[in-house]
């Protein structure tokens, strides 16, 4: 019984990870747009930010998965009564708990390593790329020692340029 629970939440864990990490990261990027949309924007970048914004929703829709799976697959069982046929051939309600019990195991180790690995790396490159595709982008005019709100939502703040470097100092981006 716990194979083929599994073995049906398979699909629907699929589709709905698929469908909900790209809605994230479609959101993500609109969010984004202003910044990554400019005259510095490449294919390449656009990779690399989904890449980098990837482990941060992760976190959100591996869990959001697995229920959504449990939920479509005992809906599905019980419209189609193999609850009732189930119990009716002597399998305990009780059996079918080890199934999304494992899955929910595995989601929540890999939940849990994404979280404390992958998701601050995904941030700290996030935020690097970003100051660079700011840096790059010709259409923005940033001043140092002033707070600059050019880009809707986002307010960036440097204490002085390095221009030999082509760096600044002392960044804050919110």
């Amino acid at each position: 019984v716990t194979g083929y629970i599994l073995g049906e939440m398979v699909w629907p864990f699929a589709a709905a990870f698929l469908l909900t990490n790209m809605v994230l990261l479609l959101l993500q990027l609109l969010q984004l747009g202003d910044v990554v949309f400019g005259s510095a924007f490449t294919l390449g970048l656009m990779l690399r930010l989904v890449l980098f914004t990837a482990p941060h929703y992760l976190v959100i829709t591996l869990p959001l998965s697995t229920l959504t799976a449990a939920v479509i697959v005992f809906g599905r069982m019980s419209d189609e009564n193999e609850l009732m046929a189930l119990e009716a051939g002597g399998i305990a309600p009780r059996s079918l708990y080890p199934a999304p019990l494992l899955l929910a195991a595995a989601v929540s180790l890999l939940s849990l390593g994404v979280q404390l690995y992958g998701e601050p790396w995904g941030m700290r490159m996030l935020y690097a790329r970003t100051v660079e595709v700011l840096k790059d982008n010709t259409s923005y005019n940033f001043q140092a020692g002033v707070f600059n709100d050019e880009i809707p939502g986002t307010v960036i703040y440097f204490d002085a340029t390095d221009d030999s470097r082509r760096a600044w100092r002392k960044i804050f981006i919110h």
